[in-house]
């Protein structure tokens, strides 16, 4: 008889969830970009933020140095976290160019990475919205100067940064909570899905047949 985990029955056709592990020169490298990265936009947000220095442009590249530092640290997590608690865990990708590793995701763990994942992936988008509303204030300013020193102020940036933000987050909420629809405990506790999942997932993120 198959065992039953909430509305999915457990059988033979269970889809396992895998991680791709990149090769330990790699995953340092992208350790010592993340905390580079870290430091670096921690010192330009304190530096723009002060009160003599606060400007709509000095905002905007502040909320763009935050979201970059969040997607920095945040992607890197579930690398960290198989390559270190997980290593004996890991099996090598025969398939790589550049070798590296496949973690067969047990349903604890990727219930948890997928909105971790989601959640890199969605501040990368913010940074994305941010650069392309920081060349549309300067392109704005070089047209209509009197116009942006009148209706452009420090108030009304940060008003457009909180409704990105607000936009955004709804969005990759829904896609996690629909994704994390997909997924449910197998046997030994296995992390499976139906189906593939109806976006990327996330950069690294591999879906192999158990």
């Amino acid at each position: 008889m198959d065992e039953v985990f909430g509305n999915h029955e457990n059988n033979d056709t269970c889809e396992q969830s895998h991680l791709f592990i990149p090769s330990a020169w790699i995953i340092f490298t992208q350790f010592g970009l993340a905390a580079e990265s870290a430091i670096v936009n921690t010192i330009v947000i304190v530096i723009f933020l002060r009160p003599k220095n606060r400007t709509p442009s000095t905002i905007l590249l502040s909320a763009l140095a935050a979201s970059d530092c969040l997607t920095a640290i945040l992607s890197q997590i579930p690398y960290f976290v198989a390559y270190i608690f997980h290593y004996d865990d890991l099996e090598v990708d025969e398939y790589g160019y550049f070798g590296g590793w496949v973690w067969p995701e047990l349903y604890s763990s990727c219930i948890v990475y997928l909105p971790l994942s989601n959640i890199s992936v969605g501040f990368h988008t913010i940074s994305v919205f941010l650069t392309v509303m920081l060349n549309i204030q300067k392109v704005v300013a070089l047209q209509f100067p009197l116009w942006t020193m009148l209706n452009v102020g420090n108030k009304s940036t940060v008003s457009v940064i909180c409704l990105i933000f607000i936009i955004v987050v709804s969005m990759f909420a829904w896609v996690t909570v629909t994704d994390n629809g997909l997924l449910f405990k197998g046997e030994d506790d296995a992390c499976c899905y139906d189906e593939l999942l109806d976006h990327n997932y996330t950069e690294g993120f591999l879906y192999i047949n158990k």
